[in-house]
């Protein structure tokens, strides 16, 4: 029963028009931006440590847009989530893979994809074209956990959850000339990370991203999946890191 309603509530946010669901995620914007709750203020203290130098009015409008977008974000959850393989694909309008095609077979290579855009849409982009491998953190909800999980395996993906044995099948995966999609910038648990300066502030950071470097020798690619300049679609971008993150230390 649970989830039934879960999947028609999903199923309703994906047929909402997009005119009108947009014009819905400006409108929660505000609402959960006046209501001052534990996130927004969160957000607003962030942007205030980060960017001292910007103005309030300036500092509430990223804020403002910040929250327009990710309500919005929830139904392009719901076009990854329920859409068939042609939707999905019709919805990539660019793309500028770089180096992955001449390297993909030869190599490890290892993906990171920060949470800027839509990570989603970026894992369904490569997932059908790529030997494609990830970590997945089952979703607390299990209804909802389950239209994840098959959503992430469907085009071919491969996502392993983070037990120990399945980080276990995960390096033996990527150590086999394996694509790996990673999140570089969540919040580790305890114990699995360290504090790096991240605008003049020490922030807990992940290090998981340079053990599988430092294991697999892998090659370092970053990921973006952007809206299009007309926000009907997304335009794929992945560059060759900038640095030389083989003969780094964690804490560079």
């Amino acid at each position: 029963m649970v989830k039934r309603t879960i999947s028609s509530i999903m199923w309703l946010v994906y047929w909402i028009p997009e005119p009108i669901y947009k014009a819905m995620a400006w409108l929660l914007a505000r609402i959960f931006y006046w209501s001052d709750n534990k996130t927004a203020r969160s957000i607003y203290t962030n942007l205030l440590l980060c960017f001292p130098g910007t103005t309030k009015a300036r500092r509430k409008q990223i804020a403002l847009n910040y929250l327009t977008n990710n309500f919005y974000m929830s139904k392009e959850a719901t076009y990854a989530w329920l859409g068939n393989r042609e939707f999905i694909q019709s919805k990539f309008t660019k793309v500028d893979a770089g180096p992955i095609a001449e390297l993909s077979g030869k190599q490890p290579i290892i993906i990171a994809v920060p949470h800027i855009g839509n990570w989603e849409f970026f894992w369904h982009w490569l997932q059908p074209n790529f030997d494609a491998i990830s970590m997945y953190s089952p979703a607390k909800f299990k209804p909802l956990d389950q239209i994840i999980l098959k959503a992430r395996k469907q085009f071919g993906g491969k996502p392993f959850d983070t037990s120990s044995k399945g980080m276990i099948r995960l390096l033996k995966a990527l150590k086999n000339n394996g694509i790996m999609m990673i999140l570089p910038d969540q919040a580790p648990r305890l114990g699995a990370g360290i504090y790096s300066p991240f605008f003049g502030h020490p922030a807990y950071t992940m290090t998981l991203l340079h053990k599988f470097i430092d294991k697999t020798d892998a090659t370092l690619l970053f990921g973006y999946c952007l809206r299009s300049d007309h926000q009907t679609g997304f335009n794929i971008t992945i560059e060759q890191a900038e640095f030389s993150y083989r003969s780094v230390t964690v804490e560079e």
